[in-house]
């Protein structure tokens, strides 16, 4: 299930402001815990528009640290991932940051949409 942009874009905004540098290693848990299955789904690209220009490059160096032999764009301003991935990270910051941080609604909100699969 995909997070709609503006609740993706709040939630990075939360993750950074909650987590600062700690961030690289809950994105390598969560990169951890990615089970990928067979077939491919649409790639996606993530901006620092979206997760900031510190989570865009913390995201980037995760991604080769455990997947060292993939490819994740050509570009500085943007990470290129399948959408199963991204869907996975999203969900697993959004659970972490409702769970430590349960003061944003809208936040709440997409957790609860994705847990009953709307």
């Amino acid at each position: 299930m995909a997070l709609k942009i503006d609740v993706e874009r709040l939630m990075w905004e939360k993750v950074w402001r909650a987590y600062g540098g700690s961030l690289a290693m809950i994105l390598r848990q969560a990169l951890m815990g990615y089970k990928r299955t067979p077939g491919l789904d649409d790639l996606t690209r993530l901006y620092p528009s979206t997760v900031g220009h510190q989570g865009l490059l913390m995201l980037k160096a995760e991604l080769m640290l455990r997947w060292p032999n993939e490819h994740f764009g050509h570009s500085d301003w943007c990470v290129e991932l399948r959408s199963r991935l991204r869907s996975h990270l999203n969900q697993n910051l959004l659970r972490r940051l409702v769970h430590e941080y349960p003061d944003t609604p809208a936040l709440r909100d997409a957790l609860f949409a994705v847990d009953v699969g709307v």
